[in-house]
């Protein structure tokens, strides 16, 4: 595709460092509108995500290193300043514990706060994704004869056979979970019970990347899987037992209203 939009010589802009720009901007609006909704200053936003991109981008070159080792040993360095090795994947690693000590110094309930990130993270991904096509990365898919199958001779990673562009599978089905993660939010006013909102986006999110990775061109590590498809299966299973948690916990508090409403009218009775 296009992996440098601009080069003036001694300046290039890159496609995929631009639509990174523009993936944090957009995650921005959106969890400033989530935290509003909360009640939240729109400094909170500011905070969470600057701190979410330091310690993202921290995380993704540390997962990139310590996975690709015998390929960067020699230049460790390089490859931590370089603009390679920016997986989603690695980025929660740190970024998510420190997000969530900062709510908690704000004096903020981290669960909602995360709940607030889901549709943002979602949106980041969708967006990131635009910059993997353009710069023809490689994490695009196996040979394919469909009519939407595309080649990529000008990109980082070349290649003159059309192959599925996964990067533009995810980026529908993650704009997609955006829309839903948005729209549900807005209904509720912000107000759904804490941590559904995200455990619902590691299911989703998960499924997601789980599924287009058997059209990739990963190396599989076992069961025929690939190393995300596993990240992606304990994501999913993380988020369904959260899931599961919250209902049971909904369900119980409702038998416990309802002992109470039964107790009190027997009460009155008596008196």
């Amino acid at each position: 595709m296009i992996p440098v939009l601009v080069d003036f010589g001694f300046f290039q802009v890159r496609s995929y460092g631009l639509m990174l720009s523009v993936a944090f901007l957009v995650a921005w609006w959106v969890l400033r509108k989530g935290m509003r909704r909360r009640g939240w200053a729109d400094t909170v936003a500011y905070d969470f995500v600057a701190i979410a991109a330091v310690f993202g981008v921290l995380g993704s070159k540390l997962f990139f290193v310590i996975d690709h080792w015998e390929e960067v040993r020699g230049d460790v360095l390089g490859t931590v300043f370089s603009g390679t090795g920016l997986t989603f994947l690695g980025g929660p690693v740190l970024a998510a514990p420190a997000v969530l000590l900062y709510l908690r110094w704000r004096g903020c309930a981290p669960l909602k706060g995360l709940d607030a990130a889901a549709p943002a993270l979602a949106v980041g991904a969708a967006v990131g994704r635009i910059g993997c096509l353009l710069a023809g990365d490689g994490c695009y898919g196996v040979p394919t004869d469909l009519p939407w199958g595309m080649t990529f001779p000008n990109g980082v990673v070349r290649t003159f056979v059309p192959v599925h562009p996964t990067p533009l599978y995810e980026t529908l089905w993650y704009g997609a979970l955006t829309l839903g993660l948005v729209a549900y939010d807005a209904r509720r006013g912000g107000r759904g019970r804490p941590g559904g909102m995200f455990a619902a986006f590691l299911v989703a999110y998960g499924l997601g990347r789980f599924l287009v990775e058997f059209i990739r061109t990963n190396p599989r590590y076992a069961f025929g899987l690939s190393q995300a498809q596993f990240i992606s299966l304990a994501a999913m299973a993380g988020g369904v037992a959260w899931l599961v948690g919250l209902a049971v916990t909904r369900r119980r508090e409702e038998e416990d209203g309802a002992d109470r409403g039964e107790e009190s009218a027997r009460a009155g009775a008596a008196g």
